[in-house]
């Protein structure tokens, strides 16, 4: 009973952080830079990608684990017309869901950036996308404290909560600024920092305002590779902050070049593998796996949970893969720099 009071109280706590901590939350937030930053759309080289992530969280303490899923697709426009910088546009959907009430978070978006050479063979764009929002809750499977029978819960009993509705939809508005690029020959640089829900939009389902807080994200991802080797490395840094909510994460990946990309001709795709571990602050030990080959890369992730909940998780946390798929390979850098990125 002990036992079984305290994994109660533990799904209770998750189920107040789900509203508190209202954004979705990624593991591998570098292999899908648009879906925290709408400067990055249209940012890379090639003309065009597609991206899907799956992700499951406390499978281990609940019977109804946080699931988020994305989708993204972005690319270059008009490079015919357009010749000092780059315009790029993006779509992008994702839909989180978490607890018995299925408290479900979607968010379908159109961006646009636009970037120009600052720096030789570097490139600053700023971008910004506009969404559909929509919270969503089915309180069909809650119980309350008032249903409580001494023995098991009776939810015919009168809970004397208030009423929810069952959808809030709203516009949803974002902004950022993204760099990438190359800096010397053997370093590819790429992040950025973003303000999300600049509108602060009311997110309430209970008839009370309650606004969303602004999301300030920062994130660098650079590849690093050892000159005349076959080793490289991608280290990552992310950190955001959310009214009360803050997230800190860094680590590395070290990648293995079976085969490189072609530096002038563009004619080889790069094949290569990757093992690597990070850690997010206060909750989380992370190791991830990667592969790609030519324009197709994939990535998976576990998190080993070590914060208070570990109790209940017995170190279990989530696990997360992506699917990425890059049309249009273009070398990266011409002889003496001014690359076609």
């Amino acid at each position: 009973m002990k036992k079984f009071l305290f994994l109660t109280l533990i799904c209770f706590c998750c189920s107040i952080d789900s509203w508190a901590q209202t954004d979705r939350h990624y593991t591998m937030f570098y292999g899908n830079a648009l879906s925290a930053n709408p400067g990055a759309a249209g940012m890379l080289n090639g003309d065009a990608r597609f991206f899907g992530s799956y992700r499951s969280q406390w499978a281990s303490v609940t019977n109804n684990p946080y699931k988020t899923m994305n989708f993204a697709i972005d690319g270059r426009i008009l490079k015919e017309k357009i010749k000092t910088g780059r315009l790029g546009i993006g779509l992008s959907f994702y839909n989180d869901k978490a607890g018995v009430g299925n408290m479900s978070s979607l968010n379908a978006g159109f961006a646009a950036s636009y970037g120009l050479e600052v720096f030789e063979d570097i490139h600053l764009s700023v971008g910004a996308q506009g969404a559909y929002g929509q919270y969503s809750i089915n309180t069909a499977n809650f119980t309350w404290g008032t249903q409580w029978t001494g023995q098991d819960y009776d939810q015919n009993l009168y809970s004397f909560e208030p009423g929810y509705s069952d959808v809030n939809a709203f516009f949803d508005l974002s902004a950022g600024v993204y760099l990438y690029g190359q800096l010397g020959d053997h370093i590819d640089l790429k992040g950025g920092f973003s303000v999300l829900h600049i509108t602060a939009q009311d997110v309430s389902l209970a008839g009370v305002e309650d606004r969303l807080y602004r999301n300030y994200t920062f994130s660098l991802f650079p590849e690093i590779r050892i000159p005349y080797q076959r080793i490289g490395f991608v280290p990552g840094i992310m950190t955001f902050f959310q009214g009360p909510n803050k997230e800190f994460m860094v680590g590395t990946d070290v990648k293995y070049y079976i085969k490189e990309s072609s530096h002038y001709t563009g004619y080889y795709e790069e094949v290569s593998a990757s093992l690597g571990s990070f850690w997010r602050a206060g909750d989380a030990i992370v190791v991830t796996a990667g592969f790609n080959y030519a324009g197709i890369s994939a990535g998976v992730a576990y998190d080993f949970n070590y914060s208070k909940l570990n109790l209940a998780s017995n170190w279990m946390g989530a696990y997360e893969f992506y699917l990425k798929y890059r049309l249009g390979f273009n070398y990266r850098w011409t002889v003496g720099g001014k690359g076609r990125f």
